[in-house]
């Protein structure tokens, strides 16, 4: 695979409401690390002063008073240098972190359903890369910049005097380098080579503990807790072990590091009491450039620590750039036809389909023979084994999929012409399981309206009787201003199924498309619901698409086309198709003999 450096000039681009902070940040960062080469400066004289005491009264600004003054000035420094540094970055990474946060989850909303149906991008793998990955890139910014720019002052710095002093003892121990690089590459090594390996392990263990939460009902109903206490545990074993060969692995090279480190000062000392010896030097020089030294190779060193911040932050912002810049298969926010409500007839085509699932490629749902055609205001129903293709259609009018091929056409326009959000304006679906949001009874229902158009509460009630659920509402205590709870867990199937109707027909769609709504359903449950969906058909004013498990439903349809083989083999009404004596006489016989 293509190594990627981080995209660091992106992420300032994103920044440049920032910019003024961060530069406050560098500057104190700078300011930080100077302070403490400085130190080590003031600090051999104030040694060599105690070495060899100068018995007469210092000046006021000379001797310990002077030196005394330079520590207070080298304090002050260090407080607004540090403070500035902290502050500026702080601030600047929790703006960004929470702009980018909204900016990964605008773009997880514009992706095609398709996206979603891989495994890298399941519940749990985004809902981990969007609090994970903007995390670590808010450490990017707050952590990483400042300590590079802290590391870089420092090193000059510190050099700088440890040269001025001694340009000979600064060579000998700079000669030691080489050995600190290799042990702190070394160690940096360990940490980028584990960190994808990581990151990934920790979205597999957090696609586990999402499942198992998300479903908690069923889970508890079929006593499966130990079950997924045992796979999140298998889960979470294999980045333990990653931790454990990373933490044995990279140990090495902080060992090297810090031994090397010593044996350094070994080396200095010895070899600065040989230049003392010799007359090259003095203590105040050899002591000044020792101490210049090993408090820069400390700053240094700190390399070392936010290696791993760093290897973390570079694979999260190459994540949330991927996402961020990806080009959905289906764009939401492509221009297009966009004919009122009016002008939509409800003609719909299917001609020449060719479909495979983007993450099912070697499975053909449609080989190019799949054609089907109905006219406004007809109910055309769709029946066929599992997996035959008929939900697929819904999905293909709707544009959650492109075929491979072939048109499907709306009003003889194909629906690639229409912008996407106007063309799912004129439509409107109940599917399977019914699917509410975490409000009252009155806001899901008027959630199937564009925010731009007013609901009146007549409106609201006026598709709650069309859907046969008014009267239990307003028999509740708090009657439309009830919460459902989370997708509706304080109501029945019936009762939720009913609500998404009237959440549809609220829509006024020109196309109303049922993928078997009933199928879920107890039998008290599905009568009211079939009640309901009889009342809309009979309303007619529409097209209507419904896919029924039970034939009995779709008896009065206008048009009953069987699917199988990845094409229509048979069209026309109930009757006429009874009198072929095919495979929807077949279907309608066998389901005869389970009913009884």
């Amino acid at each position: 695979a293509k190594k990627q450096s981080i995209p660091m000039g992106k992420v300032l681009n994103q920044m440049r409401s920032e910019w003024h902070l961060l530069a406050i940040g560098v500057c104190g960062a700078a300011i930080a690390g100077a302070v403490f080469p400085c130190f080590a400066l003031i600090f051999a004289r104030v040694i060599a002063l105690l070495i060899s005491p100068d018995m007469s009264p210092p000046g006021p600004m000379s001797g310990t008073n002077l030196y005394s003054f330079l520590f207070v000035v080298i304090g002050i420094c260090a407080f607004i240098g540090f403070s500035s540094q902290v502050i500026s970055f702080e601030v600047a990474g929790e703006r960004y972190t929470k702009r980018l946060r909204s900016d990964i989850f605008r773009a997880f909303m514009r992706q095609e359903i398709g996206f979603f149906d891989h495994d890298d991008n399941s519940l749990g793998a985004l809902t981990s890369r969007l609090a994970i990955d903007s995390k670590n890139v808010n450490e990017l910014v707050t952590k990483t910049w400042g300590d590079i720019t802290q590391i870089i002052v420092t090193a000059i710095t510190g050099l700088s005097i440890a040269f001025s002093q001694t340009w000979a003892l600064t060579l000998v121990i700079l000669c030691m380098t080489p050995f600190i690089a290799f042990a702190t590459g070394y160690e940096s090594k360990i940490h980028r080579g584990f960190e994808d390996k990581t990151k990934k392990a920790n979205e597999q263990s957090g696609e586990v503990a999402g499942e198992a939460i998300k479903e908690i009902r069923t889970v508890t109903a079929l006593n499966k807790q130990n079950f997924f206490e045992t796979k999140y545990h298998r889960a979470t074993d294999h980045p333990h072990k990653l931790a454990q060969r990373k933490a044995y692995m990279s140990s090495i090279g902080y060992a090297l590091q810090q031994g090397i480190t010593l044996y350094t000062n070994a080396v200095a000392f010895y070899a600065g009491i040989r230049f003392m010896a010799n007359g090259m030097i003095d203590f105040q020089q050899m002591f000044t450039c020792m101490m210049a030294i090993m408090l820069t190779a400390q700053g240094v060193g700190r390399a070392s620590v936010f290696t791993s911040t760093l290897s973390k932050a570079k694979y999260s912002a190459i994540a949330a750039f991927d996402i961020l810049e990806r080009e959905p298969e289906i764009d939401p926010d492509l221009e297009g036809i966009e004919p009122a409500h009016s002008q939509i007839n409800g003609d719909i085509a299917f001609e020449n389909i060719t479909f495979r699932y983007p993450a099912r490629p070697d499975t053909s749902i449609f080989n190019g023979e799949f054609n089907l055609h109905g006219k406004s205001g007809q109910t055309i129903a769709l029946v066929g084994p599992s997996g035959c293709g008929k939900s697929t259609t819904i999905g293909m009018l709707q544009r959650w999929y492109d075929p491979i091929s072939g048109t499907v056409r709306l009003d003889d326009n194909n629906v690639k012409n229409y912008s996407l959000n106007n063309l799912r304006s004129h439509m409107a679906l109940v599917g399977q399981e019914p699917i509410l949001f975490d409000m009252t009874i009155g806001e899901n229902i008027s959630f199937g309206v564009d925010e731009s158009i007013q609901v009146t509460q007549e409106q609201i009630e006026d598709a709650c009787r069309a859907s046969n659920i008014h009267k239990f509402i307003v028999g509740l205590p708090q009657g439309y201003d009830t919460r459902v709870g989370d997708k509706g867990s304080q109501l029945s199937g019936g009762q939720k199924q009913r609500i998404a109707i009237a959440r549809a027909l609220i829509r006024k769609p020109r196309v109303l498309l049922l993928d078997e709504a009933t199928s879920a359903l107890d039998s008290e449950s599905e009568k009211l619901v079939q009640a309901a969906i009889d009342n809309i058909l009979e309303e007619g004013g529409r097209t209507t698409i419904t896919i029924a498990h039970r034939l009995s439903t779709i008896q009065n349809a206008d048009l009953i086309c069987v699917v199988k083989n990845g094409r229509v083999i048979e069209q026309g009404t109930h009757w006429e198709l009874l009198k072929l004596s095919g495979v929807y006489s077949d279907l309608v016989y066998q389901q005869s003999l389970n009913a009884h």
